[in-house]
């Protein structure tokens, strides 16, 4: 979880589903984006959180199972995802790692 300057609650979470879940609460405790997955492509381990002065969120979190090497990272702005990049430590192995295959620039 982190607080943006607005006072806003942004709360990650890896679900039963092992997908990666956010919600956002108000300053005055009331619900205000409800709890939607962000992430659903694979299953994932360990997501984190931060906000930046804008109050929009960025999330990393790693793919679970044999994936483990990538490291996939999540913009979300006002509820919505609005950027996903993946980024492997390992070279590609199969045909689904080498479509998501990138490098930072």
């Amino acid at each position: 979880m982190a607080i943006d300057r607005f006072g806003r609650a942004h709360v990650v979470w890896q679900g039963e589903d092992r997908f990666v879940w956010y919600a956002q609460v108000g300053p005055d405790g009331q619900i205000t984006i409800p709890a939607r997955k962000i992430y659903e492509n694979v299953a994932t381990a360990f997501p984190r959180i931060a906000v930046d002065s804008a109050g929009d969120a960025h999330v990393v979190t790693t793919h679970a199972g044999t994936l483990l090497g990538s490291i996939i990272y999540l913009k979300v702005s006002n509820g919505e995802r609005v950027l996903l990049k993946v980024f492997h430590m390992f070279r590609p192995i199969g045909p689904f790692d080498s479509e998501l295959y990138d490098w930072a620039s």
